[in-house]
């Protein structure tokens, strides 16, 4: 998933890696087999080592259940598609890398942002690429604006003013951030 925005195929280059070295070292890989608490203690390990992944993290916004509201990864793997009007809540790297993505396909996108700025945490080389293209494709960007709630065809937001204002919304993409998957550990 890492991989699939624009530029950033290179990353496969370190699953390529992995694998060779898991090959070279006699690792014993298996995909497709579930962890559960049979299936690990039938190998009888001596340490377990979990990397379950993540969730999106859905805010509890009123409306956040709707049918137009979708997972970033979703339409980032290409197995949700996208409408005309988006809103993205979350102006991380996610949320600026699914702008990329449906900008470049020519879709109308507003990025909403809780923070004074987007991209916060990106190295600043990708920020500055991705920035350069959101505003060739007028991305909007609102920061320091809160997601009030979500309707069946909008996105009701409100500045640091105060000021409330209503966006028409085909489909809504939730990069708000991620949570541990807890779910194998807690199973084991």
């Amino acid at each position: 998933l890492a991989a699939l925005p624009p530029g950033k195929d290179e990353i496969m280059s370190i699953v390529r890696y992995y694998k060779a070295q898991f090959k070279n070292l006699g690792i014993k890989v298996e995909l497709g087999k579930e962890a559960t608490s049979v299936s690990v203690n039938e190998m009888k390990p001596d340490i377990i080592i979990i990397a379950a992944g993540s969730d999106t993290l859905f805010p509890p916004i009123p409306g956040i259940d709707k049918s137009i509201v979708v997972d970033a990864r979703n339409v980032i793997d290409g197995s949700v598609k996208a409408g005309y009007n988006i809103v993205i809540i979350g102006g991380g790297e996610v949320g600026m890398e699914t702008a990329e993505i449906l900008s470049d396909a020519g879709k109308k996108v507003t990025l909403v942002e809780m923070l004074p700025r987007i991209g916060e945490q990106m190295v600043m080389e990708a920020f500055n690429y991705i920035s350069d293209k959101l505003e060739k494709h007028k991305v909007e960007i609102l920061t320091s604006t809160r997601v009030n709630e979500i309707t069946d065809n909008s996105v009701i937001v409100s500045n640091k003013d105060a000021k409330t204002r209503t966006i028409t919304a085909d489909t809504v993409i939730i990069a708000t951030g991620a949570k541990p998957n807890k779910q194998v550990a807690e199973s084991l």
